[in-house]
């Protein structure tokens, strides 16, 4: 996905490249060039210096942390376009569904009523 399609998507202002290729999400210390990154608070601005982040998500505040030349996606609530985002990038959960049944190291109540296709893990 485009880093414009991206910023159209979750109504994010885009400041930088628009045709930045953006594959997944990542954080800001782990992130590479096609990976979208968030700046959520103002303590983790010195990791958003040395992103490598392809694209951060951040608000008008925090956008002089961002380093020079990333693009960056400015919105008003990021952590509502964080959200957006992440269903766009992974719209399959990203962790596995666990199987039907319960788990053998799950604590259950004994009078406890349970449906046929319940999931309880440990």
């Amino acid at each position: 996905m485009r880093a414009a399609d991206l910023a159209a998507a979750v109504g994010a202002r885009l400041v930088g490249d628009v045709a930045r290729p953006i594959t997944h999400v990542a954080a800001l210390d782990a992130a590479d060039a096609h990976a979208l990154a968030a700046l959520f608070e103002p303590r983790f601005r010195a990791l958003a210096a040395q992103s490598s982040a392809g694209l951060i998500l951040t608000t008008p505040a925090l956008h002089p942390a961002c380093p020079p030349g990333t693009p960056v996606l400015l919105v008003d609530d990021a952590r509502a376009a964080w959200g957006i985002a992440l269903r766009l990038l992974h719209p399959v959960p990203i962790i596995a569904r666990p199987p039907v049944g319960v788990h053998p190291l799950a604590v259950i109540d004994p009078t406890a009523m349970l449906g046929d296709a319940v999931r309880i893990g440990p």
